[in-house]
């Protein structure tokens, strides 16, 4: 019977390949919040979009998420005081779907 220290030894575990680039930091304002990402980017999304399409709370404030954390390697923002996180797929998901008009 193979072990599982045999099986590790032969196909080591390989780290999750992720296509989006991580978040270095996170701003909320009243209206919109906006990640920068590092390959220089900044996404913004409507406030009042993320708490609506994504958080299980619907009654936040953007005071609320001034606390946040870069958390899950760099690919997740954390809401700590609201228990809510966004995953930068979202924010790219979000640009994808949506025409941009400038």
């Amino acid at each position: 019977m193979t072990g599982l220290r045999e099986i590790r030894k032969e196909r080591p575990i390989q780290p999750k390949k992720h296509s989006h680039p991580k978040i270095i930091s996170c701003q909320v304002s009243r209206e919109k919040i906006t990640v920068e990402l590092e390959d220089k980017r900044e996404i913004s999304l409507p406030f009042d979009l993320i708490v609506k399409e994504w958080f299980c709370l619907k009654e936040v404030k953007p005071e609320q998420l001034k606390n946040y954390k870069i958390w899950g390697g760099g690919y997740t923002v954390l809401f700590p005081d609201v228990d809510e996180s966004i995953p930068v797929r979202i924010f790219s998901v979000y640009l994808s779907c949506h025409k941009i008009n400038y």
